[in-house]
């Protein structure tokens, strides 16, 4: 449904770097400020004047619409609002993100404890049963809770016709978007076959793709012990484990590719029972489903919206003494 346009926007933002942080040592921080002004206040004529913020923002937000439109078909009502899950390119900003829903005519969900948009790859944690608190409504509760599961280090494989991507992240909740290490390869999706020699070309790369990610994280998955929490994260005995694998991408559940993952991490300790236990999990919906569940969290429990405690006990009182009237 992207089309070209899409396809290479996506393209451009996975291999541009992180926009560069101004400085005021050289001077160059003057005139970069100056620049950045003149956008901003460019983005803030053209949305008033109903337009997209930039050009991206209008190919993303053009794709958006479309999928509103048909979404709001099947379901046979409107949509206001939704949460967005995206890959982690570090150009692509929060800002144009929500620029692009708001194009769409969509609000964009937050969340009270997730610090910038929320990654396909915490979705589809989310998404695979972890890292979800059981009490919504109750943020300390919840707090509590998230504090108390256990540090994951996942290995994300994202397959789809068009890229093989993996992401390396350590995770401890569904709040988590801290991303170690990842690789997207546009020469290596399903539809990227015909490119090789042959099919065993093909099959040798993407394998080779996938053993150098998990081969970043050491020689075995198993659950992790002694790790150590810190205010910039957790610290791991053993940097290089892997405790959790998750699916993504509509050609995932191919079969020859699944044989290929299970070859790739051969030699891995309890990676062959992980990826059985997420084979069942259709790799084509997970991150959905994961940013569904935490969409209906962040509504329940809106971002800036922390009850302080007894809140639940005050108005509990207050409506059984309207009752008693």
């Amino acid at each position: 449904m992207g089309g070209p346009a899409y396809e290479s926007l996506m393209r451009r933002l996975s291999s541009e770097p992180e926009p560069p942080r101004r400085s005021c040592i050289d001077g160059t921080g003057i005139s970069e400020e100056l620049s950045e002004g003149w956008k901003r206040n460019k983005r803030r004529l053209n949305k008033l004047l109903g337009r997209p913020a930039t050009p991206d923002v209008g190919t993303r937000g053009s794709l958006i619409r479309a999928l509103r439109a048909k979404t709001e078909g099947e379901l046979e009502h409107s949509i206001e609002s939704v949460l967005a899950a995206t890959p982690k390119f570090p150009s692509l900003t929060e800002e144009d993100i929500d620029d692009a829903l708001e194009f769409a005519g969509l609000k964009s969900l937050k969340g009270y404890d997730l610090a910038g948009s929320l990654t396909e790859t915490t979705a589809a944690f989310a998404g695979s049963g972890f890292g979800l608190c059981t009490n919504n409504t109750e943020i300390n509760l919840c707090k509590h809770q998230q504090d108390a599961f256990p540090a994951e280090r996942v290995l994300a494989v994202h397959f789809t016709d068009a890229t093989l991507s993996t992401v390396l992240t350590t995770l401890t909740n569904a709040h988590s978007n801290y991303q170690a290490k990842s690789s997207i390869d546009w020469h290596a999706g399903l539809g990227a076959m015909s490119q090789f020699p042959d099919a065993v070309d093909y099959w040798n790369h993407v394998r080779n793709k996938i053993q150098r990610m998990a081969a970043a994280s050491g020689d075995s998955i198993r659950p992790l012990e002694g790790v150590v929490l810190t205010p910039t994260g957790p610290v791991f005995p053993n940097e290089r484990a892997i405790t959790t694998l998750l699916l993504l991408g509509e050609s995932a559940a191919d079969k020859r590719f699944l044989d290929v993952l299970r070859e790739a991490l051969q030699g891995y300790e309890g990676a062959q029972e992980t990826l059985e236990a997420v084979i069942d999990l259709d790799p084509l919906y997970v991150a959905a489903r994961g940013a569904a569940e935490l969409a209906k969290l962040f509504q329940e429990a809106p971002y800036g919206c922390e009850e302080p405690p007894g809140c639940r006990e005050s108005l509990q009182s207050l409506f059984d003494f309207k009752q008693d009237l």
